[in-house]
C-alpha cells in the first residue's frame, strides 16, 4: 500500500476527498491530513510519503510552495494540485515542480481515479525499475566476487573494481568459509529456488553483517561463499567461527533445513584469497562423514584430508544372505551399522566413503550375477549415470538413503527373477512380438492379450531380457527392416510400414539411433 497526505485547509474539501475514492482498491492508505502547508511539511519529513494531494490556495504556506519546499529536500513524492481556479499563471508554476495533474474544484470522481491509478502504476514501474538495479547492481558484485575468489581475474580489473567489491584489497588477513546444504533433495531443488536461496544469505548475512568487511554470497549451486578481511583475522578467527554457527543455526531453526560449514586457510595477501577458497572447498565434501549443522576447519581437517589406505573388517557375506533372501529391514540395519562404523574409522575422508559405497554396491552385484545369473545390467542401467549419482550426493544421510534404495532395486529384481525363471509368459511374449512386429503392438495391448497386469508385465519383461519394452521392439523392427533393405527393392518408406512404423520420419530417426546410419546410406554401404 502507498501513502498518501490530503493538505487543504477547508474541512469539507478533505472529507470529501476521504469519501470519493475507494483508496484500498487503488492500493492507498491515507497516512496524513493537513489543514496548512507548513504544518504538511513538518508531517512529511516524519513520514513515508508516496503521495501528496494538495490544494494550491492557502495560507502562509500555499501548495506551489509546499511542493517546492518538497523539492529542495529532494524528496521523491508524487503530487497532485487541487485548485479552485482555473489559472494559467498557476499551472504554468506547477509544471516544472514535475506535478502529476492540475485539477479544478469541484473534484471529478472519475478524473481523480484515474490520475491515482497512473501515478500507482508509475510508482509500481519505478520500483520494479530500483529493484532491477539493486539486482543488476548485486549480480555484477558477486560476479566479480566470485571471479576473484576463484581465481579467474587478473588482480589489475580487480583493484579497478575494488569499489563494487566493497572489500578492502589492502587487508593483511583474508578467510574464505564454505556453506552447503546437505538435506536430502534440497541441494538440487535450490537450483530452482531463489526464494530459499534469498532466505539463506539474507538470514546468513544479517549475523555476519555485524563482523566488519564480510560478504555472503551464492554460487547459484547449493552451497554459499563467506568471505571475511580484517586487519586482526588471526585473533578474529575464534569470533568468525561463532557467527558461522549462529548462522548455521538460525538458517536450520528458521527454515527447517540442515547446513554443514568448512573454513579454509588464513591468507596473507589479496592475491591468495582462491588458496582459502580451495581448501574450504576441498574439505566441504566432510559433511558426508559429519553431522549435520556443524563446522569443519581445513587445519583441523588437513591430517585426516591426506589419503591413506584403510581397511574395513566387516561381514559383507551377511549383507549377501539378507540380499539373498529378501528380506530389506535387515539389510537396511546392516548398512545402518555399517555406516556407523565408516564414520568413525580414523582418517576416514569423503572420497573414501563415496569409493567404499560403490565399491559395496559393485561387489553385491557381481556375486549375486555369479551366483543366480542376474543381469548387472539391469540394476545399473548406465554404469556412468549411476557414478555420478553417487558422486553428486553431499549429505551422509542422503548416501545412506540412496545406498538403502539401490538395494530395496536390487531385491526387487530378485523377485521379479525368480518368478521369471518359473514362469513362461515371457518366452510366449516374444514368440507374439517375433510374429507381430508389424502390427500397432504396445505393453498394454500385451498385457490384455495374455491376461496380465501392465505395470508387472513391463517389470517381469525388462528382468527376463534385460532391456526395455520399448528398445526390444525397437530393435527388433530394426532388425526386420535391415533385411528387407538388403532382400527387396522396396523404398525406405514402404519398409517402414512393414515393419510398423506409420511415420516414415520416425522410423528413419529410430533406424539413424540404433546403427548410426539412415537407411538409404546404410543399404548403399553394405551392398
Amino acid at each position: 500500500m502507498y501513502k498518501v497526505m490530503l493538505v487543504d485547509d477547508e474541512p469539507f474539501i478533505l472529507e470529501g476527498l476521504r469519501q470519493i475514492i475507494n483508496w484500498d482498491e487503488h492500493k492507498l492508505v491515507i497516512a496524513a491530513v493537513a489543514n496548512q502547508g507548513e504544518k504538511a511539511f513538518e508531517m512529511i519529513k516524519g513520514l513515508a510519503i508516496d503521495i501528496l494531494i494538495t490544494d494550491i490556495q492557502m495560507p502562509n504556506v500555499n501548495g506551489l510552495e509546499l511542493i517546492m519546499r518538497i523539492r529542495e529536500e529532494g524528496l521523491d513524492i508524487k503530487c497532485i494540485i487541487l485548485s479552485g481556479y482555473d489559472n494559467f499563471d498557476y499551472i504554468k508554476k506547477a509544471l516544472p515542480l514535475g506535478i502529476e495533474n492540475y485539477l479544478l474544484k469541484p473534484i471529478n470522481e472519475v478524473e481523480l481515479s484515474s490520475t491515482l491509478l497512473t501515478t500507482v502504476k508509475k510508482l509500481d514501474n519505478e520500483i520494479h525499475e530500483k529493484f532491477k538495479l539493486r539486482e543488476n547492481a548485486g549480480i555484477l558484485r558477486e560476479n566479480i566476487l566470485y571471479r576473484w575468489i576463484t581465481n579467474v581475474i587478473e588482480p589489475a580489473e580487480l583493484k579497478e573494481r575494488a569499489a563494487i567489491v566493497q572489500i578492502d584489497l589492502k587487508c593483511p588477513t583474508y578467510l574464505i568459509g564454505f556453506m552447503r546444504i546437505v538435506n536430502a533433495g534440497i541441494g538440487s531443488f535450490i537450483k530452482s529456488d531463489p526464494v530459499l536461496t534469498f532466505a539463506v544469505l539474507n538470514i546468513a548475512n544479517e549475523v555476519i553483517g555485524s563482523f566488519g568487511k564480510s560478504i555472503v554470497i551464492s554460487n547459484h549451486k547449493s552451497d554459499f561463499i563467506f568471505l571475511f578481511a580484517s586487519h586482526t583475522l588471526l585473533e578474529d578467527k575464534q569470533e568468525i567461527e561463532q557467527l558461522i554457527k549462529a548462522s548455521i543455526e538460525n538458517i536450520s531453526k528458521i527454515l527447517k533445513i540442515n547446513v554443514f560449514a568448512a573454513l579454509g586457510s588464513l591468507q596473507s595477501d589479496f592475491r591468495n584469497v582462491y588458496k582459502s577458497y580451495e581448501h574450504a572447498y576441498s574439505i566441504i565434501d566432510y559433511s558426508l562423514i559429519s553431522e549435520p549443522n556443524t563446522i569443519i576447519d581445513f587445519d583441523a581437517a588437513r591430517p585426516s584430508y591426506e589419503d591413506h589406505q584403510i581397511t574395513i573388517q566387516t561381514d559383507m557375506e551377511q549383507l549377501r544372505i539378507h540380499i539373498i533372501n529378501h528380506d530389506k529391514q535387515s539389510s537396511f540395519d546392516f548398512m545402518d551399522n555399517f555406516f556407523e562404523r565408516l564414520r568413525q574409522v580414523p582418517n576416514m575422508n569423503p572420497v573414501l566413503l563415496q569409493n567404499i559405497s560403490i565399491d559395496l554396491l559393485y561387489n553385491h552385484t557381481y556375486h549375486l550375477n555369479q551366483r543366480i545369473k542376474i543381469d548387472k545390467n539391469v540394476i545399473f542401467n548406465s554404469t556412468d549415470h549411476f557414478l555420478q549419482e553417487i558422486f553428486e550426493i553431499h549429505d551422509r544421510l542422503e548416501l545412506i538413503n540412496w545406498v538403502k534404495q539401490f538395494v530395496s532395486n536390487l531385491i526387487d529384481q530378485l523377485l521379479l527373477k525368480k518368478e521369471a525363471d518359473s514362469n513362461p509368459l515371457i518366452n510366449r511374449v516374444l514368440n507374439y512380438m517375433e510374429s507381430h512386429y508389424a502390427t500397432d503392438i504396445s505393453l498394454k495391448m500385451l498385457s490384455a492379450h495374455f491376461n496380465v497386469n501392465t505395470a508387472y508385465l513391463g517389470q517381469l519383461f525388462k528382468m527376463e531380457v534385460g532391456g526395455m519394452f520399448t528398445n526390444y521392439l525397437n530393435q527388433l523392427r530394426i532388425n526386420k527392416a535391415k533385411d528387407l533393405l538388403l532382400t527387396t527393392e522396396l523404398p525406405a518408406s514402404e519398409i517402414a510400414l512393414q515393419v510398423g512404423y506409420t511415420n516414415a520420419n520416425y522410423f528413419y530417426n529410430i533406424f539413424k539411433k540404433l546403427t548410426g546410419q539412415y537407411p538409404t546410406k546404410y543399404k548403399r554401404e553394405m551392398l
